[in-house]
């Protein structure tokens, strides 16, 4: 897929500065996070989800002036941002979520996208508070959390106060938030977890392409490109399609992604 040419970003703090100006006043430099899913739009593959905190006492003022909307960026810059945050681990935390393909269904991808979003910053709130260990996977898949998973949605000490959500809607939870449909273009925290979350999903669509190479997932990385429609014509669906978003855009005879902007309903 061709991807978006890269544009100069004007990237801040002021939405995560909005929340702050509403929490308690007594509380210093409250943790606010940023959300994005990367994956909605797909044909094939999971939703991935990021939550990310940014130190901003700590981050280095070079690294922010390179983050952009991942979809700006080249694959090349994305994984050399996430290896750089990933290193560095004073400048900031963060947290994986997904919803397998088999939790895609009609009717219900955004409800369970934002339960994965909350389930996100659940972990994360874990690690900030030292409840649950840091993962040494990195973005490996085996790092990121099952919004399902069994009592994995117990909060932790609401270290967290507040979070930015890339999108129109909100979470269903108690935060303090702030929704920003165009967030990922905007928002330090919420770009980063837009680059996050698309490196993780980008790595597992390369994996699931070795299973089933016909599909070259590799390239197109799941999302419904001309080619992509026609090895599915040729070959059928596999068992990391979505049936209903394939076969209505089959059915009305799109040649491109039914959700082209790939953001929850903008």
């Amino acid at each position: 897929m061709a991807r978006t040419p890269s544009i100069k970003a004007s990237l801040h703090f002021d939405h995560e500065d909005s929340l702050t100006t509403i929490l308690d006043p007594v509380q210093q430099a409250p943790y606010i996070v940023g959300v994005d899913e990367v994956g909605y739009g797909a044909w094939a593959g999971a939703i991935v989800v990021a939550a990310v905190w940014i130190n901003r006492q700590l981050v280095s003022d070079e690294f922010l002036k390179e983050l952009n909307d991942s979809k700006r960026l080249s694959s090349k810059k994305r994984l050399y941002l996430c290896q750089a945050f990933i290193q560095n681990q004073t400048w900031g935390s963060y947290a994986l979520a997904y919803v397998p393909v088999k939790d895609v269904v009609q009717g219900l991808g955004l409800q369970h996208t934002l339960q994965a979003m909350v389930q996100a910053v659940q972990c994360l709130d874990g690690y900030l508070s030292g409840v649950l260990p840091q993962p040494l996977q990195g973005l490996n898949s085996g790092s990121w959390i099952y919004w399902r998973e069994k009592g994995a949605s117990t909060p932790f000490l609401h270290t967290i106060q507040g979070v930015v959500v890339d999108g129109r809607h909100g979470l269903p939870a108690k935060w303090v938030q702030k929704s920003c449909p165009g967030g990922d273009g905007q928002s330090y925290s919420v770009a980063l977890a837009s680059i996050l979350a698309k490196v993780a999903r980008d790595e597992n669509m390369n994996e699931l392409h070795q299973e089933n190479p016909v599909y070259s997932w590799n390239k197109n990385k799941g999302y419904g490109t001309q080619a992509h429609q026609k090895s599915i014509a040729q070959y059928g669906l596999s068992q990391q399609h979505r049936p209903f978003y394939c076969k209505r855009a089959i059915a009305e005879g799109l040649s491109e992604n039914v959700y082209p902007k790939g953001e929850m309903g903008i």
